[in-house]
């Protein structure tokens, strides 16, 4: 414990020191140095399973976020410092590295956020930009309750067109293969940012139309695809009885809608999924989406209601070996306030059902039920 306790104040050291030393340099280096943070309190139900606080005051992740500008040298780096479970942990949530080839076009290389969907592409650590005080369930980080790879390791060719006054945009990825990890507690996702260990690769793509005048003024619609190969590890292997390898085919589509003080959104994600192992395994197939709709009072106070719903079928081992990989539906209602245009106020209850999984299923006994939650969240960014 000692020992823990000294490396991890000589981490936060460490970082501060580097923090003021940027902030000393800034104005030679053109470094600017933003982040977000978040605190808050809430309540929830006794039948709630998530791993994350059920009850009291919480604190969230510091979050330093980095762009500097180098020219046609792209960098964007973020940096996550959490103590959330009682130590510090300092992650690499990105880090890419691109080089703009011209004015339609930019390739970038390292770890970035699969370019699916409006949430996973607009909104990331930072809980100040987002209406909500959480993400959709089914889309959350794979190191919290999210089921689908948010993260690739790899390239990302990133661009858009002028189309009139409006805007055809476009992302290509090609990856390291994700794979399930973790213990009888509770399993991740696994972007593999040391190498690709199966030899998997990950390819996705979203393409996308965004309207920037006349009556549609404000609204963005695209579709978005993902293909993998994605391993259970073997200590995961030995708790779901056997090692799984599923090759996964996601579809789906999306749009967005924010202009006359209306902000909608929603998603839709489907997949046919193979066992790897077997020749000429039928395709199983499962379905998530959201909705959520807000609208704006005036300047300070928005109203918003999410509802969502997945269909994961436990045939489907990719789901089943996931501790949150069972169905559920919810609905949730909030109220965010605005104290000024890097501060929010935001109070959020929901409802949850999730299925139990089939006794005679692989991770028999994940238990399912329903929940609510109440949580009041106070979130800034600078």
């Amino acid at each position: 414990m000692k020992n823990n306790i000294t490396k991890n104040a000589m981490l936060i050291g460490a970082i501060a020191a580097g923090l003021a030393l940027s902030s000393v340099s800034r104005a030679d280096s053109g470094v600017p140095i933003h982040g977000f943070a978040d605190v808050g309190v809430g309540y929830a139900g006794k039948n709630m399973q998530e791993r994350l606080f059920d009850r009291g005051f919480f604190v969230s992740n510091l979050d330093l976020f980095f762009n500097p500008d180098l020219g046609n040298v792209k960098m964007l780096a973020e940096l996550i410092i959490d103590a959330t479970e009682g130590s510090v942990v300092v992650d690499s949530e990105r880090l890419q590295i691109g080089y703009v080839l011209n004015n339609n076009f930019t390739i970038h290389m390292g770890r970035f956020h699969t370019p699916i969907g409006a949430w996973n592409t607009s909104y990331h650590h930072g809980a100040q930009i987002q209406t909500s005080v959480y993400k959709p369930r089914f889309i959350d980080f794979e190191d919290k309750v999210g089921v689908i790879p948010t993260h690739t390791v790899g390239l990302l060719l990133t661009g858009a067109t002028d189309a009139g006054r409006n805007k055809f945009g476009y992302d290509f990825t090609i990856g390291n293969g994700s794979r399930i990890i973790g213990d009888a507690e509770f399993t991740t996702g696994d972007m593999q940012m040391g190498g690709d260990i199966d030899h998997d690769v990950a390819l996705g793509t979203r393409l996308y139309y965004a309207f920037n005048s006349g009556t549609l003024d404000g609204l963005t619609v695209g579709v978005h695809g993902l293909k993998e190969t994605i391993t259970t590890d073997a200590d995961v292997s030995a708790i779901v009885g056997g090692t799984h390898a599923t090759d996964i085919q996601m579809m789906g589509g999306y749009f967005s809608f924010e202009n006359h003080g209306i902000e909608w959104l929603s998603e839709y994600y489907s997949f046919s999924d193979k066992d790897h192992n077997t020749a000429n395994a039928a395709a199983v197939t499962s379905s998530a989406y959201y909705t959520q709709f807000g609208y704006a009072l005036n300047e300070h106070w928005l109203p918003y209601v999410r509802y969502e719903k997945t269909d994961f079928d436990q045939a489907d081992a990719y789901f089943a070996d996931q501790t949150y990989g069972a169905s559920y539906d919810r609905i949730a209602v909030g109220l965010r306030h605005n104290l000024t245009d890097k501060a929010c106020i935001k109070v959020e209850g929901n409802k949850t059902n999730i299925d139990q999984v089939d006794p005679s299923g692989v991770r028999a006994g994940v238990p399912g039920g329903e929940y609510q939650e109440l949580r009041a969240q106070f979130a800034v960014r600078f």
